[in-house]
This record gives C-alpha cells, structure tokens and sequence, in this order.
C-alpha cells in the first residue's frame, strides 16, 4: 500500500472527489500509514492481558489520531480515501476490519454513542459466521455490557432512585452487581472488542469520527467516551477536526464544570501574581487535549501550496490532457485578469493555495470557464470568495453591463480605507491572506469592465491616479483618503473632464502662500486679465524684458529689438515671426497682438471655430480666498480623448460638451490657510485700439478648416474602435501606470525653474509628453532606470525607437495618433532639444506608428489604411488679433495648433523665475 511517485491529478471534470483516485495528501497517508503499522506491531506484544480487580491502577491506552485541519481543508475526503485504501491493502486490510464513519452530526438526538459503536460491531461480527465457543464467550461479554450500560450517562433513568432500591437483599445482590459492572465497564468493552476480533480475525478495529469539533451538543460527550471508554489498543481510533474548535469544545465544559458563581466571583477573589481564571481554563484545556489527542498522532492537512513540491497535474475536462497545476492555474488567471502571458507563477497562487481544499477546487473549476466565458469565470470566483467578499463589505461588485463606473467607486472606496492605496491600486499581493483575496477580486471586478482603452482611461483617471497621489505626506492617511474619494465623485455621474480637473485642484491645495506655481500635475496655472502690475506688464512677463516705454503705444519693431538685444528663449519670439510672417508689424504691440489673457481667448472667440477645442482643457477654480483662477491641463486633453472613444461618432457638439463650465470647487477645509491667490495690487489693463488691416479671412474658410479636423477626429476614432479589447489594460498594469504618471508629473513640477520652460505652451507640451511616454514605457514593459521628459523630447523618442523593437501597445498607438493631442503639441520640425537625432518629434512618432501598423494585428480586413500623416499635422487655425470688428477689418493670422499661441498666454510664476 505504499504510495508510488506517480503525479497526482486532479480531474476537475469529478465533481465530489477531485484527484482522480489519488490522494493528495500523499506524506499525510503515508504518516497514517505508519501510526496503523505501529498499532499493528504494539497488539501483538501487547496481547490480551486482563487486568485484576485487585490492582491498584491498570494503563489506559489513549491514542486517538487526529485529522487537523479547517473548514474545507479536505478532512472529510482525506479520511474516506485513506481508510478505503487501507481497508483494500493486502496486508493491513487482512489484519483490520474498517468501521463505517461516525458524524455526530448525523446522529439520533438520544442514540449514544457507545450504543452506536456496539451495534457496529455487531452487525460486522453477522456477516461472520463464528464456532460455537467463539460466540460463547462475545455472548459473555456482550452480557457484561448489559449492567454497565444502564449505568452510563445519557443512557437508562437518569437517577437511581426506583423502588427496587428499596429492597435490602435487591441492593446486596442485583444492585451491588451493577454497580461492579459499572465500574469496570471500560474493562467489559476491550473484552467484547476483543471478542469481536477473534471472530471477525482481525487485529483491530478502525473507527474515524468526522466533524465531532462543530457538534457542540454532542461533541464533548465523544471526547469524554474517548477518554473514559475507547481505550483499547486494539480500537485504533481517528478523529478529523480543527484543533481550536476541539478547544473552544473542551473550555465548554469546563466553564460548565465550575459554574457561574466560579466564573463570576473568582477573578475578584485572585491574588495578584497567582493564575487567572483564564489562563487556569487554558492549562485544563491544553492537558485534556494532550492525553485525549496526543500531539505525536496529529496529522495536519497541507493546503495545496504546501504539497507543489510534488508533481501535481491537472485534467481541466475529460476531453483534456493533462498539465502542470501551477503553470496552467497562472495561464488562465492571467486570462482573468487580461495580463500578458509570462512563465512564472502568478504571484496569486500563493495566496489563493495556502486556503482550504474545497476553495481552492472551487477556484480551479472557476478558471476552467475563462476560455469560453471570461466573464462568467470572474463571476464564478466572486461566487467562490462570496463570504470573504460580504465580511470585507464588498457585496456591490458586481458583473453587469453599464454599471463599470458603480464598481470603479466601490473599489476605490475600499483601498481609500487603507494606509497605501498607492501600493493596492497595483493589485499586488497585501500583507494578510484574506486582503489579497479581495483585492483579487476587485482586479476581477475591473478586468471585466476594461473592455477597451475608454474604459482603461477612466480607470486611470477614476481610481488609479488618485489612488497614487496619496503617496504624498499632506494627503496621506485614511481620513483624508475618504476625502478624495468623496471630492472627486460629488457629481451624480462620472465626467472625465470634470474629474480631470478635480485632480489637479486637489494637487494644488497645499501651496504656499503667494504666487500659484505654473506647473502642476499637469495643469497650468494662467494670469488672468488685470493680474499685472504696472512694474510687470504682459510683454515684460511673456518676454522677459524690462519694458521703458509706454506700453500703450510701443511697437512692434521696438518689441522685436528688445527681445534681440535680451537674448530671451525661443518660444515667445517665434510668436513675433508668426507675425511678421503675416505682415501684421505696424500694430501697436499690445494685448491681443503679442500677448493674450485666457479670457480673452476664451470669451471673445479669438480662435474661431477652434474655440470649443481650446475650451474643453481649461477650467477654472475656487481657491481659498473664494477667487476664481483659470488653468489649462494636458490631463483633460486626455480625458476628453476618454469620452470620444465611448461615442460612435464626434461631431462639433461634442467638443463643447466636454468643456467645464462649472467653476470646480476648493478641495479641503478654506480655514487650513492654505492660500493659492495670486492676485497683485496696482492692476493695470492693456486694451487694444487698432482699427484693423488689410487682411481678410473669411469665417467660412475657418469653419472648412474645423469640419477637417473633426473630419480627422472622426477617421481616428474609428481605427482606434477596429482594435477593439487590443487597447485593453490589465488593472495591474493601470496601477503601475498610474504610479508612473503621479511620479514623472511630480518630477516635472520639481523642474519648473528650468530656463527653457516658461512658456505655458512649453509647460503642456512638457506634460502632454509626460503622458505619452509613461504610457509607451509601462504598456511596452520597458526596464531599466525610469526616465522623464522634464526639459526635451530626447526621453520620448529614444522610448519609440526602443518600441519599434518591442512593438507598441494598441493603447499608445492610438493616444499617439490622435488629432486632439497634436492640437497642442509643439508643430515646428526643427529639434531645439540637443538630441544626437535630427528627427522631430513627430517624425519619430509616424516612424513609430508606420512600423506598428505593418507588423501588428490590427483590423487587416479594412481597405482603408491609418492615416498617422493628417491626424499628426496640427489643425490650421485663424485667430483673430488685435481689436475685433467687423470681417472686413479684423485681423488674422494663422497658426499650427495652440501651441505658439499659449506660448504667449501668461502663466503664474513664482518672483525667482524671473519671467512667466
């Protein structure tokens, strides 16, 4: 009966008794195997010796094996296989004859359960036929019972209080005899027991209890006849039970035993530094359970990670073959969960095998759906960790259609609770067991609903962003989590843009008092109309110049000069050469003409038709001085990209329906202090005057430009739904990601002094590349040291090269190719960056994004290719300069995306920076 080294396999297709005949628990038999030898070997030196009345004590063999383990952990299924092994083995089963298995709980309330193990025995010794004097002498024995048994609690009157004890001569014979029977009862039984095995010619008798450790009504009286009655060598006894509710059994009883006023007064009554009334329960515990359930015969039951040093295999169907448990356990989890296929062990069988048997197989049989039905996989598990999910407060997760962003809150809610929602949101493994089961869950949960790169976009935005901003020291812990949580889902339904722009506000809370900073966390903070004073006005701030004339009336020739002779950065006077270009030299250079406020542009609709595309990335804010500020953020470009992958089609509508027209109101309490004004004293207007020239562009030559660029939107849009789930991301790669983003943008604002990067065009661009390259890194799986794009586009490109290797990801492809995003990227072709390539940026996208399109697999079956040349040229755009009238005085001039224009959008800036 030795077990060979043969691979166990588990056959998922059973559905009581996975392990296709084979025992899991292969040491574990193999221990029992040997305590069963051992007996065999003890009964015969032991013999049946008797025990003389006149002896003072005689040994009482307590050898009882135990099964441990918990709930589901496979006691019952162990203990059925190996008794039906040993029972068939050829030479143990014809030394013991297996009784059938006692489960208290499936006995009669008034049945004992000494009369229990007798009838057994009997109806075993029936199916014998036995000699004459053999039956003789178990009829002896089984007489000697007969007085004993009236006698035993739980059986007969339940005092001995009859008339017959009334009678003198009754008491000194009958009543006499009964008591001595009593009294020697144990002695009666292992005669009987002996008895019975020389008919049945057998050594011993095998008798397992299952589940005595939750029968708390019945339990402790098996203990007891355990301890006072089966002590037979030859009853080799196995009970299956957790080891602490056999305790919890055994502590029962003996609060019973002292009674109330013992457990109410005596703690009162003990000395100090003598025992407690606790701890003596405990000692009387610990000895019970040591002479009842001796710790040499304990067998624990192993979960499933303790037994994967042996070869376990798994048979998914009967259809299947055969293979390696752990290998295709990751496979199919990693399905789950869409991660990308590796050869280690998922991280997660770790967890989920270190459970009980019966969750585990219930796990395993949940993994087989995924090939056919991902989502009825996932749900499965959720159905397998139901309790573990309701104990943590998390029965809302749910697998429907339309209610993601329900599920994307509950989650949130959840992590928001712990001290590293930063460390949680990457679905890693957490401290304790029983975490790690529901942030698999939740994984599950988001991995059903991350159906497409929408979807991925407001899990990043939704829960994985702000989930990684809580690193930060000033919006750490618990109380201020909830407060996140609580600021960013204030509106009835989930609005990317507006969510956008909460980040960013919770970002700037705690600045210091003074001077908004320009960058942070993807937004820019703008000067707004009357917020310069006359020692610093627009074109000094724009240019960096000092400015000696009346700005009212300087000109354009003089400006040029200044900017020459100051050796200002090339960004604001490549807005001088855009003016030149269009000979719009002999205006006074003034607002609206070298410089202009947001609000201008916004509310005077300087751009045209292109308004609504600059109006959907800014935003304005409440601070805690009750002032409105304006920004521009890089992060509502991508929420707005968000809500157009969820549309069927865009149409001019929907770019104004993505802009905030809400003020978003101040994060936290207004009475911190921490004050972000940035208004000066001495304000001072610079209003343009200029009756216009003699350039017309008509409004329908703009609108036809606007039409194409939504034209473009609408062509994007469409190849980036032919991937379809090919954008999807894993929810661990969204954490990762979100990770990487909180710390390039933090990196990025750290590097807000830089000369070359003033200029609130450079500062979005910075940004917008910020993005794009944290999302073609993570998505790729790039190693190495983390690189950002803090000063140059060096860091972007040199990522695209190394992904033309490594092949972008369909999520990267298609933020690279979006017209919207090359709105406000930088248009020139030259390279200012110092990088030992001559290409642009641009080019090595559309080198990028050619290579990707030959060798992907994208939608081949559409005739019409990806058209990476139009959706990366920046839309032509007409804005008006100078003081608007009608079409025929209004001047234009026009320019490739916002980018050279917010170059000349004043920012907030900090007095060290020198210009803003």
């Amino acid at each position: 009966m030795a077990i060979n080294s043969t691979p166990t396999i588990i056959d998922l297709s059973e559905l009581d008794v996975p392990g296709s005949g084979r025992l899991l628990q292969k040491n574990a038999f193999q221990k029992l195997q040997g305590f069963v030898d051992d007996r065999l070997s003890a009964i015969r030196e032991i013999g049946t010796q008797k025990v003389e009345l006149s002896e003072l004590s005689y040994d009482r063999f307590h050898q009882a094996i135990l099964i441990e383990g918990g709930r589901g952990s496979g006691k019952t299924t162990f203990l059925i296989k190996a008794l039906k092994d040993v029972q068939d083995g050829d030479e143990t089963g014809s030394r013991v004859r297996v009784l059938q298995v006692i489960d208290p709980t499936l006995i009669e309330t008034k049945d004992h359960i000494i009369l229990v193990i007798l009838q057994m025995i009997d109806a075993a010794v029936e199916e014998t036929h036995s000699d004459y004097h053999e039956q003789q002498k178990l009829d002896h024995a089984r007489a000697a019972l007969a007085d004993g048994l009236s006698l035993l609690d739980g059986i007969g009157p339940r005092d001995l209080s009859g008339n017959e004890w009334e009678d003198s001569n009754w008491v000194m014979s009958e009543g006499l005899r009964k008591a001595k029977n009593g009294r020697l009862f144990e002695q009666n039984l292992n005669a009987y027991i002996n008895c019975a095995l020389e008919v049945l010619k057998r050594d011993a008798f095998i008798l397992a209890f299952d589940d005595v450790d939750t029968n708390f009504q019945r339990g402790h009286t098996i203990l007891e006849t355990i301890r006072k009655y089966l002590t037979s060598p030859r009853l080799i006894l196995l009970l299956s039970g957790d080891l602490d509710l056999y305790g919890r059994l055994v502590r029962q009883n003996i609060y019973k035993t002292f009674g109330s006023e013992v457990m109410q007064f005596d703690a009162e009554m003990s000395e100090a530094g003598r025992h407690s009334l606790s701890d003596a329960v405990l000692e009387l515990e610990e000895q019970y359970l040591l002479k009842v359930l001796p710790p040499q015969y304990r067998i624990p039951m192993l979960p499933l990670g303790a037994l994967l040093e042996n070869t376990i295999m798994v048979r998914p169907s009967k259809e299947a073959n055969e293979q390696e448990l752990a290998k295709w356990s990751s496979d199919k989890i990693r399905l789950q969960l869409r991660e990308e296929k590796s050869t280690p062990d998922h991280p997660f069988l770790n967890v989920v095998f270190s459970q009980h048997l019966r969750l585990v197989f219930g796990y395993l049989r949940a993994l087989m759906l995924v090939d056919k039905n991902p989502s009825e996989s996932r749900a499965k598990v959720l159905q397998v960790f139901s309790n573990r999910l309701r104990s943590a407060g998390m029965e809302g997760l749910l697998l429907q259609h339309g209610i993601f962003d329900q599920n994307l809150r509950t989650v949130f809610d959840w992590i928001a609770k712990s001290d590293e929602p930063s460390a949680l949101v990457t679905f890693r493994n957490p401290g304790t067991a029983d975490e790690a089961l529901i942030l698999h869950c939740t994984a599950l949960v988001l991995a059903d609903g991350l159906k497409d790169g929408g979807a991925v976009m407001r899990a990043l935005f939704a829960l994985g962003l702000p989930a990684a901003m809580t690193k930060r020291t000033e919006l750490s812990g618990p109380e201020k989590h909830k407060a996140i949580l609580e600021f960013l889902w204030r509106r009835g339904e989930l609005f990317l843009p507006d969510l956008a722009a909460r980040i960013t506000s919770i970002s700037r809370t705690h600045e210091l008092r003074g001077r908004l900073r320009a960058s942070v966390f993807g937004s820019v903070g703008l000067a707004q109309k009357g917020s310069f004073t006359k020692a610093q006005p627009g074109i000094s701030r724009i240019y960096g110049i000092p400015i000696q004339d009346d700005i009212r009336t300087l000109k354009f020739d003089a400006l040029e000069t200044l900017v020459k002779e100051s050796k200002a950065s090339s960004a604001p006077p490549k807005w001088l050469e855009i003016l030149k270009k269009y000979n719009q030299t002999d205006i006074v250079a003034r607002q609206n003409v070298s410089w202009f406020t947001i609000d201008a542009l916004l509310s005077e609709e300087r751009s045209g038709a292109f308004g609504p595309v600059l109006d959907l990335i800014s935003f304005r804010r409440f601070n805690s001085n009750g002032e409105i500020l304006q920004f521009v953020s890089s992060l509502s470009i991508f929420a707005a990209i968000s809500e157009l992958l969820a549309t069927e089609a865009i149409t001019k509508d929907d770019l104004i329906r993505l802009s905030i027209h809400d003020v978003v109101p101040l994060f936290g309490d207004s009475g911190i202090g921490n004050d972000d004004s940035a208004s000066d004293s001495s304000e001072i207007y610079e209003e343009s005057t200029d009756d216009g020239g003699d350039q017309e562009l008509s409004s329908a030559e703009d609108d036809d430009t606007y039409n194409d660029f939504i034209g473009a939107l609408n062509e994007w849009l469409a190849f980036a739904k032919s991937l379809k789930e090919t954008t999807a991301l894993s929810p661990s790669l969204i954490g990762t990601l979100a990770n990487r983003l909180n710390d390039d943008l933090r990196d990025l604002d750290d590097n807000r002094n830089t000369p070359n990067f003033a200029a609130t065009g450079q500062i979005l661009h910075r940004q917008i590349t910020a993005f794009l390259n944290a999302v073609i890194t993570v998505t790729a799986g790039h190693t190495g040291r983390r690189e950002t794009t803090k000063t140059s586009d060096v860091v972007l490109k040199r990522a695209l090269r190394r992904s033309q290797t490594e092949m972008l990801h369909p999520l990267a492809a298609v933020l690279l190719s979006c017209p919207l995003v090359w709105s406000f990227l930088n248009p020139a072709e030259d390279d200012e960056t110092g990088d030992d390539s001559k290409d642009s940026l641009r080019t090595a996208v559309l080198n990028a994004l050619e290579l990707w399109s030959k060798t992907s697999a994208t939608d081949k079956t559409s005739n019409k290719k990806p058209d990476f040349e139009k959706w990366t040229t920046a839309p032509k755009i007409h804005l008006k300069i100078g003081k608007i009238g009608s079409a025929s005085n209004t001047r234009f001039v026009e320019i490739d995306g916002f980018y050279d224009l917010l170059n000349v959008v004043p920012r907030y800036a900090n007095p060290a920076q020198g210009r803003g």
